[in-house]
């Protein structure tokens, strides 16, 4: 009889350890897998933040300061910036083709300014005249590490100046800080040289990445796993994953005995229940019963887990209905999981649209503050400037953030300075969705035309009226372009303004600046007449036809 117990259980016996060690693998892939993910979730935190410092310093460089070169008064909008209520925490740099300060935020206005220690960084914009995010460099006035954001500041179609930002390391920081990281999980985010910017269990940086050491020794780039020996000589396992914004790497690793902890643990308690088995294959039915209640007893505790929104786990059992049930609550909890988290990436990416958003509002309220001459002004221009900006986000926020169709613009824009639109406005041009940014810029442009245009222009008397027409087409150099024309008609004599303001500024450098094209504004004697002439492919989507 024992014979007979002992031959029928060491099928279940073979059966649950082969089943143990498939399961093993795949929570051994599972938390490869999740490692992979704290990866490429944190290089993504990473790019927002670094996307939030370009943002926030190319508003600043369309300064019209800069292009009247009254270096001065750029000083103090910098200042204002820097520290203001909604300030970047950090601190601004204007730099000149050689290199030297011309403005600097960190230091007292009377203070004596220093040269650029980073000449090649600065050469770089210079000759690229896009964006750049720098390793990590040595500041010359305060002798600390610090990254630096650099924009080209592009005058009558050159590089003229170089703005750069520095913001404060707590900020680096805080990307790491913001994770709720497991236990004896770290991380680090390390500068194209190898060098330390952040580190998740202290504030060293400017150190050697021990990580980044062995990737670039096994010829490794974009994203992969690696093994090997941390600082702390613990064997670890790290996953990478490359920044999209600069020569940045983001680090996760875990040593290998946490990785393992489950498999070891659960173990030597098979292996003591398939001894006791044996030893009492006698008793059959009793270990059978056993054996049931277990497996119930596991899909109970997953149950309880999954009520009190713990992180849950199912071992299989030998019961197909146990397992069954057991595994579609794991996959339920899983489920909730990254709901949880896809809504807490949603809140973060809201933050920084937000932030983007008043650091816009901020440059516009203090510009429109400048160009008026009394507190009612002031609020008027101000007040719509914010409506159209405000249009503008609802239709983007209605079509998903995925571009808005260029005539809905049309209408909801000029509809408060020409309603019906179809009678004041002819639009003539193909059906065409704009991206993102171009809804919001050229959105702007058409507040400013129409708001011009009901005052002094063709909206300003019953039979004025405005082509607006725009077509794509390919340049010389075969590259697709995307063409817009305002024509006001029938309106009264045109003449040129003496002062140049904020609405000027937006129609002549900082929409077209925005989108990589050009402007031109024609004040003839019949009607006004500007024209933007933008690539493509910063501002159309699609055809929506």
């Amino acid at each position: 009889m024992a014979l007979v117990a002992l031959a029928s259980l060491l099928p279940v016996a073979l059966l649950a350890a082969y089943g143990l060690q498939g399961y093993f693998a795949r929570e051994r892939a599972g938390e490869l897998a999740k490692l992979s993910a704290r990866a490429e979730s944190l290089a993504r935190a990473v790019d927002r933040e670094l996307r939030g410092y370009i943002d926030l310093t190319e508003v600043l460089a369309r300064s019209r300061h800069l292009r009247t070169g009254d270096i001065r008064a750029f000083g103090d909008l910098a200042r204002d910036a820097a520290g203001g209520a909604n300030g970047p925490g950090g601190y601004f740099a204007l730099l000149d083709r050689t290199g030297q300060h011309l403005v600097n935020t960190r230091l007292p206005i009377s203070a004596p300014l220093p040269r650029t220690i980073n000449p090649d960084a600065l050469r770089h914009v210079l000759a690229t005249g896009r964006a750049a995010v720098g390793d990590l460099e040595i500041s010359p006035t305060t002798r600390d590490y610090m990254s630096v954001t650099r924009v080209p500041v592009v005058i009558d179609g050159e590089v003229r100046y170089v703005l750069a930002f520095a913001p404060h390391q707590a900020h680096i920081n805080d990307v790491l800080r913001d994770v709720d990281w497991p236990q004896q999980w770290l991380a680090s985010i390390v500068d194209g040289q190898g060098r330390i910017i952040a580190r998740s269990n202290d504030y060293r940086i400017g150190t050697q990445s021990v990580w980044d050491e062995t990737r670039r020794a096994l010829g490794l780039t974009g994203a992969g796993w690696l093994e090997g020996t941390d600082r702390d000589g613990r064997d670890c396992v790290a996953a990478f994953q490359a920044s999209q914004l600069s020569n940045w790497y983001v680090y996760v690793w875990v040593p290998r005995d946490v990785l393992m902890a489950p498999e070891r643990a659960a173990r030597w308690p098979l292996l003591g229940g398939l001894a006791a088995a044996l030893l009492t294959s006698m008793l059959a039915a009793f270990v059978a019963g056993r054996s049931v209640q277990s497996a119930i007893g596991r899909v109970l505790q997953v149950a309880r887990g999954l009520g009190q929104g713990q992180p849950v786990s199912f071992d299989n059992t030998h019961m197909q209905e146990a397992n069954e049930v057991g595994v579609a609550l794991v996959k339920a909890a899983r489920q909730i999981a990254a709901r949880e988290e896809h809504a807490r990436l949603l809140l973060r990416e809201l933050s920084h649209r937000s932030k983007n958003l008043l650091a816009i509002i901020e440059v516009m309220a203090r510009q429109s503050e400048r160009a008026s001459r009394s507190r009612a002004e002031f609020l008027e221009r101000f007040g719509a400037r914010i409506a159209s900006l405000s249009r503008s986000h609802d239709l983007l926020v209605s079509q998903n953030w995925q571009g808005v169709p260029i005539t809905e613009l049309i209408r909801t824009q000029l509809t408060p300075f020409a309603d019906p639109v179809e009678q004041r406005i002819k639009m003539d041009g193909p059906d065409l969705v704009l991206r993102p940014e171009a809804s919001q810029n050229i959105g702007m442009a058409l507040h400013e035309l129409g708001t011009n245009a009901s005052k002094h222009g063709a909206l300003s008397v019953p039979d004025g009226y405005v082509r607006l027409s725009w077509k794509e087409f390919h340049d010389s150099a075969g590259n697709a372009r995307l063409e817009m024309s305002w024509q006001e008609i029938g309106g009264p004599p045109v003449v040129m303004p003496s002062g140049k303001g904020f609405g000027f500024a937006m129609l002549d450098s900082i929409v077209p600046s925005a989108l990589g094209g050009l402007a031109h504004l024609d004040w003839r004697e019949d009607g006004l007449v500007w024209t933007l002439n933008v690539p493509a492919e910063s501002a159309v989507a699609a055809s929506a036809g």
